[in-house]
C-alpha cells in the first residue's frame, strides 16, 4: 500500500509562505530588541567605567594640588 501523499494547493501553500513570513518577522524583531537590550547595558557599563576615571583623574588633580602647596608652605616657614 502506498502512503497517502498530501496535496499542496496554492492556498496551502500560500499559507505556509505566509506562517514561515511571520516566524521570520517574530525573529527578527526579538533579534531587534534583544540588540538594544544588550547596547543599552553595554553603554551603562562604559559609562560606569568613565565616571570612575573621571573620579581617580579629579582626586589625582586635587593630591597634586595639594602637596604642591603644602611644599610651598613648608618652604616658606623654613626660608632663613
Amino acid at each position: 500500500m502506498r502512503p497517502i501523499r498530501p496535496t499542496w494547493t496554492d492556498e496551502r501553500l500560500d499559507d505556509l509562505a505566509g506562517r514561515v513570513c511571520d516566524g521570520i518577522h517574530r525573529l527578527d524583531d526579538e533579534q531587534r530588541r534583544q540588540r538594544a537590550e544588550i547596547e543599552t547595558i553595554r553603554n551603562e557599563r562604559l559609562a560606569a567605567r568613565f565616571e570612575a576615571k573621571q573620579r581617580v583623574i579629579v582626586l589625582t588633580w586635587g593630591l597634586a594640588w595639594i602637596l604642591t602647596i603644602a611644599t610651598l608652605v613648608a618652604v616658606i616657614t623654613t626660608a632663613p
